[in-house]
Parts: structure tokens; sequence; C-alpha cells
């Protein structure tokens, strides 16, 4: 639980005109948004446009937020979809793997190197929706109602989109000859 008011405590002071509000809202989701963004761009500078742009429309879009879902399912959604207009997508949602720390040795960073794009290869392998289940539930933590919301399905369909595709990728990754 964050520290202070509540998004939708925030939300209501923005509403009744208090600026700082939202400035408060950036600091909250600025992180986790700029995180995604970067998962889905694979660069840092476009992270960080894709990010700003998402704030940039959902202070225009505030007022008509209903509360529906969550402020960061909502976030999501705004980020995914200015990503997917961008084009700059290579996959619908792929999961990236985080930057890596540059101190480990070399040999450290080649076998990280080798099971990133492993781990790679084998996301894109999966059916679309399982990828996108895939990055909403590993990569972001977002509970199954709230996939369910963003991708248009229902909770157990993005359970089971979450259970093929782990399944999937051990099958994909079990090295020859392991069962």
């Amino acid at each position: 639980m964050p520290d202070g008011p509540s998004d939708e405590e925030l939300l209501e002071a923005f509403r009744a005109g208090d600026g700082l509000a939202f400035e408060r809202l950036v600091e909250r989701h600025m992180r986790t948004i700029y995180s995604l963004a970067w998962r889905l761009t694979g660069s840092h500078d476009e992270a960080d446009d894709l990010a700003q742009e998402t704030f940039i429309r959902a202070h225009r879009s505030l007022g008509r937020f209903r509360g529906d879902s969550r402020l960061a399912t909502w976030l999501t959604r705004i980020t995914i979809n200015l990503a997917r207009n961008r084009r700059r997508l290579s996959l619908p949602l792929e999961l990236v793997a985080e930057p890596t720390d540059p101190r480990p040795g070399a040999l450290a960073q080649l076998l990280e190197t080798e099971n990133r794009a492993l781990l790679s290869r084998a996301i894109r392998e999966l059916p679309r929706r399982q990828r996108q289940t895939l990055l909403l539930r590993a990569g972001r933590g977002l509970a199954y109602r709230d996939i369910a919301d963003l991708l248009g399905v229902s909770p157990g369909t993005a359970k089971a989109n979450f259970f093929h595709a782990v399944r999937g990728l051990l099958r994909r990754l079990r090295p020859e000859g392991v069962s």
C-alpha cells in the first residue's frame, strides 16, 4: 500500500483543482509505467518518451476516467495502446528482460545474454494472447482480473492463458532428452 492518500483520493483532489495531486500520481506510477514501456520498446529513450506521453494522455483524460478499473490498469492500457500506435513493437507485448548490471564478469554476462536470448525466442513462439498474459502477469505482476479487463477476456481465460504460457515456455526451454 502506498504511503499517503490512495489513488482514488488523489483523483478526487485533482478533480477538485489540486494540481499537486496529479504530480503525486505520476511519482507513484512512473517507475512501473517506464518499466513496461522499456519492455515494449527495448530502448531507454523510447521508453522515456512513451512513459511521458502516457501521463500527458492520462492528464488530458483524467476528468473522464470513471474508475471502472484501477488507475494502474488504465495507465497500462494507455501505454500499450501508445506503443502499438507507434508501431515500435517487434511483437505485441513481448516480454523483454530488464537491462543487466554492467559489473558482472564477461563469462557471467555472456551466459546471461544467451539465456535472455533463449527466453526471448521461446516467448516469441508463444501464441499472442499467451505472450500478452505472461507479460502482464509475470512482467507487471497484475492480478488476473486486471489482465482480463485489459485483454477483454474473463479472469478464468486469463488464468488459463498464463498457465499455458508457462507450460509452453517450460516445454520450449527444457533441454533435449529431459522430460
